[in-house]
């Protein structure tokens, strides 16, 4: 019984691991499109004074 009690625990870790690298991802994901977004408008902004300033 303890064998199968540590490997349904092994098994349980693995889950909130694997949701834990996923919810890392999301966050990555998130982060970088934020980035870019910000980007771009500063970009825009730059290149809009510079036409028209």
């Amino acid at each position: 019984m303890p064998k199968i009690s540590r490997s349904i625990e092994a098994s349980q870790t693995d889950s909130e691991a694997a949701k834990t690298a996923y919810d890392l991802v999301c966050v990555s994901v998130a982060g970088e499109t934020t980035r870019a977004f910000t980007d771009i408008c500063t970009w825009q902004t730059t290149a809009s004074g510079w036409a028209f300033g």
